[in-house]
């Protein structure tokens, strides 16, 4: 995780703002030299007063910069609070506070991860999202962002298999990036050079069955439209089962359920050649941190359909 200066150098007062009229850069010198007083205190989540009048007075730079100073402060707040706050609430509101404020990719993702050991998958998965959509565009040529959005796919997928199994099931639905290309849990942005990501679509089944339930027919759905973007010419079906029951029943259940899964993909592009693999229980799911999950969330994950396409 990365951290920030908490001030991002509040000389930020010290600016020309040639951008700007005399009288708007003096009242948005005076908005910003409170504003960096309020995040020297013990309190700079107040501060979030001052930054719609900042976006009121100062160049459009000049706000994102102070609102990526008010999160960096906010988090900083967090850091104090230690690993295990005496009050989680008070550190749930701070974080997203920083996190929806001043939108940075990393308060989102500390959120996030809060979210994800509270069980709120769904939340969790939005949250991982937007993590990876605000990174993508500062990753391009930097290999630890890179690495860092990898990881954050990681889990974004893992949240969203989750939620589609908590309770009734929710899909969350995956985003879309700045080019308006798929985002979130989508993402190619962070991919190493000439290898495919593995897609991990939230599909789920009914019991002992390859019968979609209403959310894996969802999920499928909208698995149809990032294929289509992606006008691929083969595709990969690779169907897992959990640890439970014979190798043998095992098998045959992942191959039914990547079956399904082509025959439907099939059904609606056409074109691509497809080839389908049965993994059973032989390869559980690369887990991002196994320590958050219990046995029965790891069962979940590991009951999952992956997909490539080149």
């Amino acid at each position: 995780m990365f951290k920030r200066s908490a001030i991002l150098c509040l000389t930020l007062a010290a600016l020309t703002l040639p951008q700007v009229t005399p009288a708007q850069a003096a009242d948005c010198r005076d908005l910003l030299g409170e504003l960096g007083g309020t995040l020297r205190s013990p309190t700079p989540e107040t501060a979030e007063s001052l930054l719609a009048p900042i976006y009121d007075a100062c160049p459009k730079d000049v706000y994102d910069k102070s609102r990526a100073a008010f999160a960096a402060a906010v988090l900083r707040k967090v850091d104090a609070m230690g690993p295990k706050p005496a009050n989680p609430a008070e550190e749930r509101r701070l974080l997203q506070l920083a996190a929806e404020k001043g939108q940075l990719w990393d308060a989102f993702w500390r959120l996030a991860d809060d979210q994800l050991e509270a069980r709120e998958f769904k939340a969790a998965a939005v949250s991982y999202q937007k993590a990876i959509d605000l990174l993508e565009p500062l990753a391009a040529s930097n290999e630890k962002l890179k690495e860092s959005g990898r990881l954050l796919v990681k889990r974004a997928n893992e949240a969203r298999l989750l939620a589609a199994n908590q309770g009734t099931g929710t899909l969350v639905v995956a985003t879309t990036n700045h080019r308006g290309q798929p985002g979130g849990a989508y993402s190619d942005a962070f991919n190493t050079r000439g290898i495919q990501a593995v897609k991990i679509p939230p599909i789920t089944f009914k019991f002992d069955s390859a019968e979609f339930t209403q959310v894996g027919q969802d999920a499928i759905q909208e698995l149809i439209g990032v294929i289509k973007s992606a006008q691929p010419r083969t595709i990969t079906v690779v169907g897992h089962t959990d640890q439970k029951g014979t190798d043998a029943y095992n098998l045959d259940l992942s191959k039914r359920r990547a079956e399904a899964v082509a025959r439907y993909v099939q059904s609606r592009i056409g074109e691509a050649q497809y080839a389908i693999v049965a993994m059973g229980k032989r390869k559980p799911l690369d887990l991002s941190d196994g320590s958050n999950y219990r046995q029965d969330e790891i069962d979940q994950l590991n009951r999952r359909v992956e997909m490539s396409w080149e």
